[in-house]
């Protein structure tokens, strides 16, 4: 078995099998990390995805991302891949591809990304929420108390809150970096959560209608100009 036979199966058998809402773009980027060409017997240069899975090594994979890094591909898309190999590596042991993992007692690691210090200045928020409809006002308040993207907040379904906890869980299928987080409620944003809790007929909304919705709990988006939604 080589890493584009077990990656193949990986995406077959468990991110597509599982409605991963990013299959797709694991299985591009497991062709991508396939054909880097890596060390192989007597210094020979082979493709990665030719190698045997049992024989690749935490130092193959750091090969792999030190060429990323020297290509220019951003720190986030670094950490994208390795996320990848870790979550293929997992699956692989648990169904006996391999034991022990070698990634995992490796010292790969993911980067540290530069984290933005922009803040809105006296006034602005008043501004902001003032010029917006009912459904975007709630948006911007889940963005202000979480922090979270705006595709984040409106793939939110309610299966993913916890109003007794108190916890908004971001599932690894929608966050950016790939990996659940859970998030705490703050006393705004429960506010909200409690006003838009019902549809219009006084029914509790089921757990895969969407928080940031509409009445329904349907789906929404926002037409965009100049990489801004319209209020």
């Amino acid at each position: 078995m080589t890493l584009g036979t077990v990656g193949h199966d990986y995406i077959e058998r468990d991110a597509k099998a599982c409605d991963k809402k990013t299959w797709e773009n694991d299985g591009h980027m497991l062709r991508q990390m396939g054909e880097f060409l890596i060390e192989g017997p007597g210094g020979s240069r082979v493709r990665f995805g030719t190698k045997p899975f049992t024989a690749i090594t935490g130092d193959d994979v750091e090969q792999f991302l030190f060429d990323l890094k020297a290509r220019g591909r951003a720190a986030s898309t670094r950490n994208q891949y390795l996320q990848l190999v870790k979550s293929l590596f997992r699956w692989a042991t648990k169904k006996g591809y391999i034991a022990p993992n070698p990634i995992a007692a490796s010292e790969v690691r993911r980067e540290k990304i530069a984290k933005r210090s922009r803040r809105l200045q006296v006034g602005e928020e008043a501004a902001l929420l003032a010029a917006c409809n009912p459904i975007l006002w709630r948006l911007v308040v889940g963005a202000l108390e979480t922090c979270c993207r705006a595709g984040e907040l409106l793939k939110l379904q309610w299966q993913h809150i916890d109003l007794v906890c108190g916890e908004i869980r971001v599932v690894a299928a929608n966050a950016k970096d790939g990996e659940d987080c859970y998030l705490p409620i703050s006393t705004r944003l429960r506010a909200v959560l409690d006003m838009v809790r019902h549809d219009p007929a006084g029914r509790l909304h089921g757990p895969r209608a969407f928080v940031f919705g509409n009445e329904l709990g349907e789906a929404v988006s926002f037409p965009r100009r100049r990489g801004r939604p319209q209020c």
